[in-house]
């Protein structure tokens, strides 16, 4: 287990987790989104960050019953990609690559909560 020194961070989005859901979802059509948040797709995405904050590898899995989308992963894998760079982890000062993993699920009500 490590603990964080002085000068020491974890891996952040600028604005928080509140931004970074706000960058996904409001750009997404609202064709995406399903009303019921019980059959929403969910989704687990993980990102591979680079030293700089550059989101340098996507990999998406959807969860439960509903089939895959590959229009739907395309279309994350690119909002991702295109995201402003992020604060890099530091581990003893120095910035290191990491990895973020962001939970998503298409509901109507979870994108009304983001884009208002």
């Amino acid at each position: 287990l490590y603990t964080l020194g002085l000068g020491d961070g974890l891996v952040a989005f600028p604005g928080g987790d509140g931004a970074l859901f706000r960058s996904i979802y409001c750009r997404l059509p609202e064709r995406r989104f399903v009303a019921d948040s019980m059959v929403a797709p969910r989704m687990l995405v993980q990102l591979a960050i680079d030293t700089l904050g550059q989101v340098t590898q996507v990999t998406t899995r959807f969860l439960g019953a509903p089939p895959v989308d590959h229009e739907l992963e395309a279309t994350i894998d690119s909002i991702l990609l295109d995201l402003p760079p992020w604060r890099p982890a530091r581990v003893n000062g120095h910035k290191r690559p990491s990895g973020y993993i962001i939970p998503l699920q298409f509901s109507l009500e979870r994108r009304a909560a983001y884009c208002r």
